[in-house]
């Protein structure tokens, strides 16, 4: 995939609004609705998105991507789960209005909710080990990216 493509499609994901998604944001404090996770590895990026709708796709800076994970029932609902599980880690995300992608060895989050874009950037050791509080973040993360991996090539559901 050549740079230029992997950037349109992270930048129209971190450019979703709800009524993209077809779901109308919930009343209170800051609705959830996706979640962009950048992990910076030695040769780019690997973008992993998920969707409150279950949608979900993962996009690699140096080529490749594997979108359309929501039509299989394991990825809607490993999406659907991320969402839920940053909703009740908001706390450790702040404002942002800039959308670097990180260095090598980190991950970034950017929080897509019905106030604004969040962010949060934890080195990958860090995180992967637990023990932080962005850590549930980043497992759910991982078992989406894992589903979405085992998803490819098998029919829709």
């Amino acid at each position: 995939m050549e740079p230029s493509i992997y950037d349109g499609l992270r930048a129209q994901a971190l450019n979703v609004r709800p009524a993209d998604l077809g779901v109308k944001p919930s009343g209170g404090k800051a609705a959830v609705y996706g979640v962009v996770m950048d992990m910076g590895v030695p040769q780019g990026t690997a973008t992993l998105v998920g969707f409150v709708s279950g949608d979900a796709s993962l996009y690699l800076s140096t080529g490749g991507a594997m979108i359309g994970g929501g039509g299989h029932a394991t990825v809607r609902t490993s999406a659907q789960d991320w969402v839920q599980v940053v909703q009740a880690h908001l706390a450790a995300f702040s404002p942002t209005t800039s959308f670097p992608t990180p260095t090598d060895e980190y991950v970034r989050f950017y929080v897509l909710t019905s106030d604004g874009v969040l962010t949060a950037t934890v080195k990958i050791d860090a995180v992967d080990s637990g023990g932080l509080e962005l850590s549930p973040v980043w497992y759910a993360g991982q078992r989406l990216l894992t589903d979405l991996r085992q998803s490819q090539g098998r029919p829709v559901d």
